[in-house]
């Protein structure tokens, strides 16, 4: 007797808005929570929000949004994504499912970390410039040791700053 294999698209939520935030595929989805939280890839939104809500001693919450066969994975991910964002989530996604398929990154989390002045500079570089700038700003926040949030995003809006500084004077 063949045993199916099952895939399983799951959510991280945001347990202080029960917004889910990212959706992805896993045939073993709570281990797949464990490396999001290792925060080692290069969707620098996800792991700005990660880090945000590490900073204030939370995670995410993983909701298993529905359970498919193994091959039928691609098509069913990508519906949940298209439903988060007609339903309004603030997905962080860098694909919309499956390979070779993507979204255009949405930086408006940035704005909390760029000055005002300087968002026109920002927006104006490219995505890859953009990435890297997130990138480099969540990951100084990791290491802050400011036990508290606000030390952190006072860390997060110096570097924001100054990169968004650096990479508009070498355009």
């Amino acid at each position: 007797m063949i045993v199916p294999k099952f895939a399983y698209i799951y959510g991280l939520r945001d347990p202080r808005d029960e917004l889910i935030y990212y959706v992805g595929k896993s045939d073993r989805p709570q281990q797949r929570k464990r490396e999001h939280l290792r925060c080692r890839d290069s969707n620098a939104a996800k792991i700005a929000w990660l880090n945000d809500l590490a900073q204030v001693g939370l995670e995410p919450e993983l909701v298993i949004l529905q359970e498919v066969l193994q091959g039928e994975w691609r098509e069913t991910e990508r519906y949940w994504i298209t439903k988060g964002c007609e339903d309004g989530w603030p997905l962080t996604n860098i694909a919309d499912g499956g390979p070779n398929c993507t979204t255009p990154p949405d930086y408006d989390f940035m704005r909390g970390y760029v000055r005002a002045d300087l968002w026109p500079a920002f927006d104006a570089l490219s995505i890859r410039s953009k990435d890297a700038i997130c990138l480099e700003t969540a990951q100084a926040m990791a290491r802050s040791e400011h036990p508290w949030r606000v030390g952190a995003m006072r860390i997060g809006e110096q570097v924001a700053t100054d990169l968004v500084s650096c990479y508009a004077r070498a355009r």
